[in-house]
């Protein structure tokens, strides 16, 4: 992006309107040469700023996106939860205490395979 209003720009633009002017003249187109400058400046102003607002709204829009992403996944693992734990409570308790004896001495370790995708390296962001 380049800076509007370099002092050469409003240098030339002065001098432009200045030649053939006299008396109040001048002042008046040094006044124009400013008035012209500032607008300049206020355009790029705006053009900078609508590039930043539009940033903005895609970094928000991929975040609102994300965030949905999220929340199914969390629906998901919720509703996965509401069934384990409707399986746990329809078993016998002599059934649950053969599966935490069945392999005595040693402790539950966690695969190092996933078995879903609720939450692989795949499906983060």
């Amino acid at each position: 992006m380049r800076i509007v209003g370099d002092q050469q720009e409003i240098g030339s633009l002065t001098n432009a309107l200045v030649r053939g002017t006299e008396g109040d003249g001048v002042l008046e187109a040094c006044n124009m040469a400013s008035m012209v400058s500032v607008l300049q400046q206020l355009g790029a102003l705006a053009t900078y700023s609508h590039e930043i607002f539009t940033d903005l709204a895609m970094e928000a829009d991929q975040g609102v996106r994300r965030i949905f992403s999220i929340k199914d996944r969390l629906q998901r693992v919720t509703d996965r939860l509401t069934r384990v734990d409707d399986a746990l409570l329809t078993t016998q308790e002599e059934e649950l205490a053969e599966i935490c004896t069945s392999t005595p001495g040693t402790e539950f370790k966690a695969s190092a395979v996933e078995e879903s995708d609720l939450l692989s390296p795949a499906s983060r962001p």
